[in-house]
């Protein structure tokens, strides 16, 4: 099992793949399912063309044949807003079903594979990064299946693990979060790191100016 010293480790974070001599090419998975996964995706490939290193980012409902893709990135906010009885019964079906009844996302999966094997074929990336949960079990199957030759990484993007983000053919996971990482590592044998929030440092510095004069107008009363 691959350790994450591989070109993957933190992601432009300051670990070795920010600090590679030679240029890295990483393939980023994501889905436009709102906005959080692509943001992120984005932040990753910003902090790694800093670096020096080649970046690709990919929308998975890009990637799936006909019109499967676009018509799943219209249903999840429709469900969202229209339908949320319907997204809690999905959740509680297919995110909440324990490891092994993921092959239930057959159909999205599959949907994408084709185009994935297509894009990896191009790109010939040196490490693959999911940060949407269909992104994973597609990249783990065609890791399994010897379509993908390089590490697969999912990225966990959010502050609950469902099991949607498992798949036993990836080689690690990044999480946000030191509680992510803990509540990952008790559900898996790959090796798992908190490489913290990928938010672009403007953000931690207004939030910081914004603060400071609440604790000094806390400080008068």
């Amino acid at each position: 099992m691959v350790q994450l010293t591989t070109p993957a480790e933190e992601l432009g974070g300051g670990g070795r793949l920010a600090g590679r001599a030679t240029r890295a090419r990483v393939l980023l998975v994501t889905a436009a399912m709102g906005s959080g996964h692509v943001q992120v995706s984005r932040e990753v490939a910003q902090r790694l063309g800093a670096a020096g290193h080649e970046t690709r980012v990919e929308d998975l409902n890009d990637l799936m044949v006909g019109p499967s893709g676009q018509w799943l990135a219209h249903l999840y906010p429709w469900m969202v807003q229209r339908a949320p009885w319907l997204y809690d019964g999905i959740y509680r079906i297919f995110f909440k079903a324990p490891q092994d009844r993921g092959e239930r996302v057959d159909v999205p999966a599959l949907a994408a594979m084709p185009g994935l094997r297509r894009v990896v074929r191009e790109f010939r990336p040196h490490v693959v990064v999911s940060t949407y949960h269909i992104a994973s079990q597609a990249l783990g199957r065609l890791r399994a299946e010897g379509s993908i030759p390089v590490p697969v990484i999912t990225f966990v993007t959010t502050f609950g693990v469902h099991e949607l983000w498992l798949h036993p053919a990836t080689d690690g996971y990044l999480c946000i979060s030191p509680v992510v990482a803990g509540a990952l590592g008790q559900r898996t044998s790959a090796p798992v790191r908190c490489c913290g929030p990928v938010v672009r440092p403007a953000f931690d510095r207004s939030r910081r100016d914004r603060e400071v004069p609440r604790r000094r107008a806390g400080a008068r009363v």
